[in-house]
């Protein structure tokens, strides 16, 4: 056999995909096999087939070529893909969408997976969902970029979105993210709120930017949040008018026409928090919870102590967490106002949690025991929960955000050293 094969590369016959159960290399006619990469030459026989200038040619006997130390399924080993040393009959399950171990189930009693993420950016940097990955903004101080994360923790590349070109300073930054991209906003440090959309293709490239753009205002934002509202975005503001009248809150369309006087701010407003239930929008205010579109606000839920609350877009309603004196609760809130029962939460910092919307279910990002961020997922009941993830760091200040890929579940959260973001992949 060793001849055979030795005499046939001398010769430099071309080779076809070397298939057959007799494991022989069958030359193909001259103008058959050609090649662009050796995976156009893949063999289920005990030789290894390589493209040697646009041809197949056998360069000698293989029976292991990823080095894994198992010999594909035809050389009598168990290995499913000889080419993914990551893949092998020795091989641990993990979370990645793979048959990893080769045992024909994929992602089976998988564990989870943790990858730390190091991009440039202070506390102002926040995450969000960018398909089925992430999209990263990184706030320099003078300017706001943006940069695509994959599910594996590799970084595309960072694109800038705008930078303040006389001087001043970025004092918040908030994004959200639909299917068809990301809109990024930041208040600068006079009370101007800028505004990028980030459209992205259908590979989660970065395809265009509209704007930047100065949202048009007779005010200075004094306090801002931001999301997805169907296939438009909404905006919470705090204003301080220029005539010296009193602040007010507000709710509006980034591009569309609606415009909702919520009132004044009074002394002691509560924090600003922002929720899309599809067809209104719900924004904090004093007395409760506003319907912008609606014109009406329900009182806030039973039980809770502190003014903050977070929200949650849902379809036809949104969630609130609050503090009901034990912990995390959270409840559903319609225009008929907040469900009498709360459904208590998981053990989470109420003051400093973050609720996400991730398919039909809900991602609770926050603080744990110990301090540090975890994530929960509640299904549809928000009674039953996991923990998404191991216990993320307390290092870098950037929000988290969670997205699903499949039967994955991934929470892209502060790292443990300052500065970095830490992947938690965890399968269902």
């Amino acid at each position: 056999m060793a001849r055979l094969l030795l005499a046939m590369l001398l010769v430099g016959p071309r080779f076809a995909s070397c298939g057959g159960s007799d494991h022989e290399a069958r030359p193909l006619p001259a103008a058959e096999g050609t090649c662009e990469v050796d995976a156009d030459c893949g063999s289920d026989a005990c030789v290894d087939v390589r493209c040697l200038a646009g041809s197949c040619v056998v360069v000698g006997e293989e029976v292991d070529r990823d080095g894994d130390g198992d010999a594909p399924l035809a050389c009598g080993g168990l290995d499913c893909d000889d080419a993914d040393a990551t893949r092998s009959s020795f091989a641990a399950e993990t979370c990645d969408g793979e048959d990893d171990d080769c045992d024909g189930i994929v992602d089976e009693d998988a564990r989870a997976t943790e990858q730390t993420v190091s991009t440039p950016g202070d506390g102002l940097s926040v995450v969000v969902p960018w398909g089925e990955a992430f999209a990263i903004t990184e706030n320099t101080g003078a300017g706001v970029f943006l940069r695509p994360a994959d599910l594996e923790g590799r970084l595309g590349a960072s694109h800038e979105l705008f930078r303040l070109a006389d001087g001043g300073e970025i004092v918040d930054v908030r994004a959200a993210g639909t299917p068809e991209g990301v809109l990024v906003a930041a208040r600068t440090d006079i009370g101007a709120l800028r505004l990028v959309l980030a459209r992205r293709d259908e590979n989660g490239g970065l395809l265009a930017l509209d704007g930047p753009r100065t949202l048009p205002l007779d005010a200075q934002v004094l306090a801002f949040d931001l999301a997805a509202h169907g296939d438009d975005w909404a905006l919470a503001l705090d204003l301080r008018p220029f005539d010296g009248s009193e602040p007010r809150r507000e709710a509006r369309l980034a591009f569309g026409d609606l415009r909702a006087d919520l009132g004044p701010l009074g002394e002691a407003p509560p924090p600003l928090a922002l929720a899309s239930t599809g067809d209104d929008l719900v924004v904090t205010v004093p007395g409760g919870l506003a319907f912008a579109q609606a014109g009406l606000i329900v009182p806030p839920p039973a039980g809770a102590t502190g003014d903050r609350l977070a929200l949650a877009s849902g379809e036809g309603e949104a969630i609130v967490g609050f503090d009901d004196g034990f912990g995390l609760a959270l409840s559903r809130v319609t225009r008929d106002g907040v469900a009498e029962e709360s459904a208590p939460g998981p053990a989470a910092d109420a003051a400093g949690v973050v609720l996400e919307r991730v398919g039909e279910e809900l991602a609770v990002l926050g603080p744990g025991p110990d301090g540090r961020f975890v994530g929960w997922v509640l299904e549809g009941d928000l009674e039953r929960y996991r923990v998404a993830g191991t216990p993320l760091g307390d290092g870098s200040g950037r929000a988290p955000s969670a997205v699903r890929a499949g039967n994955a579940f991934a929470l892209l959260g502060p790292g443990v050293v300052a500065g970095t973001l830490q992947l938690v992949l965890t399968c269902e």
